[in-house]
């Protein structure tokens, strides 16, 4: 509950809170959808939970901005073994959500990078200056 607190403020105050859940979420349902055994029953917000860590780790090196990918290395440091979360383990808990809930994150960073960290560097100027 606490590494759900803290990580939903980090993103709140990253201002990517709603984006960032909505990726998520339906990348960590269609995958527990795809690929969970049949007639099981998936509960929590464990996948969420992953998928925001994941966001907040990768999304520094996405947007090229040194303090994020500082920032992404004190929460590896701290969170980063419960990322084994992700790998089958047996038992009742759904792998498939951890694992989708990450690659949701990382696909959330991606999508959410900044547009000009995306861009070929002679189109950013063309956008910036207006110029053909």
């Amino acid at each position: 509950m606490l590494p759900g607190a803290i990580l939903g403020f980090i993103l709140l105050m990253a201002g990517r809170f709603l984006a960032v859940t909505a990726v998520v979420w339906l990348v960590s349902g269609f995958g527990v959808w795809l690929i969970a055994p049949a007639g099981t029953v998936t509960v929590g917000a464990s996948g969420i939970i992953f998928g925001w860590l994941t966001y907040l780790i990768v999304r520094g090196l996405f947007n090229r901005r040194f303090l994020q990918v500082l920032g992404g290395l004190a929460l590896l440091v701290v969170y980063g073994g419960t990322l084994w979360g992700v790998l089958p383990q047996g038992g009742s808990v759904s792998w498939q959500g951890h694992l989708f809930g990450a690659i949701g994150g990382v696909l959330a960073a991606w999508m959410l990078a900044s547009a000009d960290r995306r861009a070929p560097r002679g189109q950013l100027e063309q956008v910036t200056t207006g110029a053909r």
